[in-house]
């Protein structure tokens, strides 16, 4: 899997001719070396024979678990010491019932794995999901030699593999483009976790070490705004804090670095579609 090319102009990727989105399930099990599969809330690769992995995001269900531990019972097996990279990073929220179905199948399928699984990299999200999936492996047991880590870039590095930059970065593009998320988004969500009330251009140029002018061009070649990562960002975070916390409206509101309740309130309607307490009422149920 070599490294995509970026067009500017459009804001799309552009991948080299041999690695590309399998027509379904069948066509990525059929010929998986080079492929990709996209699920409803996951997406899994295969850059070789012995090289492998998954992303998940948002809040995937018992649906989507079953499907995705579907496609690796049948993949496994045609592996052959192999590296994985579990990256989770996306995720929003563990639903229970689909956190069940993933321990059940560790519990099943890791003692066989163990004899062709040379290293997995697992990427854990901030917040309570990061807690229940750095823990998972730990509480089933370990089989073969693992490491967790918060960025997927360390997780890729610590496999030290030849091809290793070269597939983490084909692998965050695809990311991006199936899950419609920008790097940006995630970089801000990390800001404001730290500093809700001082998170702009400047201080977030600071953070990565770059020159407000260089942040801000590259977030022009990429076909965004500041204000409107800063803006989805908030949003982003304050979806995990509505599910995963009981805190009151006003207290998510200035955990965002929100000026107000009501400023909180008109931002996420706008972004998201609905209320803040609708959001919270529906996925709490």
């Amino acid at each position: 899997m070599k490294q995509p090319d970026f067009t500017p102009k459009t804001g799309q990727f552009r991948y080299p001719a041999h690695v590309e989105a399998a027509s379904g399930v069948e066509a990525f099990l059929h010929e998986p070396a080079g492929r990709y599969f996209v699920g409803r809330h996951f997406l899994i690769w295969c850059h070789a024979v012995d090289f492998t992995g998954s992303v998940m995001w948002g809040r995937p269900e018992e649906r989507d678990t079953e499907e995705l531990v579907g496609i690796w019972r049948e993949l496994h097996p045609r592996m052959r010491d192999f590296d994985v990279v579990t990256d989770g990073s996306r995720i929003e929220s563990i639903d229970a019932a689909a956190f069940e179905v993933m321990i059940r199948y560790l519990r099943e399928k890791l003692p066989t794995y163990a004899q062709s699984i040379r290293r997995q990299a697992i990427i854990h999200p901030p917040g309570l999901p990061g807690a229940a999936i750095a823990g998972l492996l730990p509480t089933i047991g370990s089989y073969y030699q693992w490491r967790i880590f918060a960025e997927p870039a360390a997780g890729f590095a610590w496999l030290e593999r030849a091809d290793g930059d070269a597939v983490s970065t084909a692998v965050a593009a695809i990311a991006v483009q199936v899950t419609g998320v920008s790097p940006w988004r995630r970089i801000l969500a990390d800001a404001l976790r730290d500093t809700p009330d001082d998170v702009t251009l400047a201080s977030v140029a600071r953070r990565l070490g770059r020159s407000e002018r260089s942040l801000q061009r590259d977030l022009q070649q990429t076909g965004t705004t500041f204000r409107a990562e800063l803006e989805a960002a908030r949003v982003e975070l304050a979806r995990a804090l509505l599910v995963d916390t009981d805190l009151k409206i006003d207290a998510v509101a200035h955990k965002v670095g929100c000026a107000s309740a009501a400023h909180f309130a008109t931002l996420f309607r706008r972004v998201a579609g609905e209320t803040p307490s609708s959001y919270r009422e529906r996925h709490k149920r």
